[in-house]
This record gives C-alpha cells, sequence and structure tokens, in this order.
C-alpha cells in the first residue's frame, strides 16, 4: 500500500472523526458527555489530519508531525473527561478525588504539547546520503509517547470502572458505542 492511499485513509478518517464531532457539538439536547465525546472525536480527527497530509506534503513533514503529536496528547484527557461526564453530575464531577486524574493528565499533557509545538520532542536528522528523516529528541519524545501510553491505559481503565458500575441497558449501550469508536 502506498504512501498516497494511507493518507487518503487517514484523511477519510479524520473526515469522519470531524463530521461526528459536528454532529455531537450542533445538536439541541447536547449536554457534557456530547460535548467531552466531541473534544475526544475532535482530538482524533486533528491527529489523522495531520498524519494524512504529512504524508502527502514532504516538505512540511516535520510540522505536521508536530500538529499530530498535539492531538494524540489531548485524547489521554479527553478520555478521562468522558469517563466523568458518563457519570451523574452528583458523582463524578463535583467530588475533587474522581476529577483530579483528568485535570493532571490536561495539565501534563498541555505542557507535552506546548515542548512539541516548541520543538522539543521531533527534529529532523540529517542522513548520509543527504536525505532527512524525522527523529524523537531523546527524553521529551520518550516522555510524551510513555505519557500516551500510560494516559490512554488510565482513561480505559477509569472507563471500564464506570461502565461496570452503571445500570444493564444503559451499560451495553455505551459499551457498543464506544468500542465502535
Amino acid at each position: 500500500m502506498s504512501s498516497t492511499h494511507v493518507s487518503l485513509v487517514a484523511l477519510l478518517v479524520a473526515a469522519v472523526a470531524a463530521g461526528m464531532t459536528c454532529l455531537l457539538l450542533l445538536r439541541k439536547e447536547s449536554n457534557a458527555l456530547h460535548r467531552t465525546l466531541a473534544g475526544l472525536l475532535g482530538a482524533t480527527a486533528l491527529a489523522n489530519f495531520a498524519n494524512g497530509v504529512g504524508l502527502l506534503d514532504e516538505a512540511h513533514a516535520l510540522f505536521w508531525r508536530r500538529m499530530a503529536m498535539v492531538g494524540e496528547l489531548a485524547q489521554p484527557a479527553a478520555l478521562l473527561y468522558i469517563g466523568l461526564a458518563i457519570l451523574k453530575p452528583s458523582q463524578g464531577r463535583t467530588n475533587p478525588s474522581m476529577l483530579w486524574p483528568a485535570r493532571v493528565t490536561g495539565s501534563v499533557g498541555f505542557v507535552l504539547m506546548v515542548l512539541t509545538g516548541t520543538g522539543h520532542v521531533y527534529q529532523v536528522h540529517e542522513l548520509g546520503d543527504g536525505q532527512a528523516a524525522i527523529g524523537l529528541v531523546a527524553w521529551a519524545g520518550r516522555i510524551a509517547y510513555a505519557f500516551i501510553v500510560l494516559g490512554m491505559a488510565l482513561g480505559l481503565a477509569q472507563l471500564e470502572v464506570v461502565l461496570s458500575a452503571s445500570r444493564e441497558p444503559v451499560r451495553y449501550q455505551l459499551k457498543f458505542i464506544l468500542i465502535g469508536l
């Protein structure tokens, strides 16, 4: 499969995620769950759009890789906020013990986004044959990817706990929706 086909698939996924984001935000009966799910889908759309365009525009590949990383760094906090939005307002959003992991994850993600934007995560490496490749900066790149993996694992664990505690029909409806995403 050529890079053009891969980029078209990434752009298609970005368009679907952006469309779903718009539908969720423009609903008349929008609530906190719709807005947080739209935030996650928006971050997914940004990451896929940047990855797709980065494959097509090799002259600006570093810029697009950084934009994709910004979208990827926003996903763990958005996933944690979805878990909080599923809970009733009296259970999760007002309880500080439930809110602090999402706030810390969002803050760390924001700091890593700033580091990504300022060039501390990716850089261009010149290869011996005159070609260039995008590579990770030693410490910040590893921290960013470790954050994404651990943050997503924390978000999925929280979703599992929230969905396990919810009632039967709602639980299975939400699980099928989230598994489909």
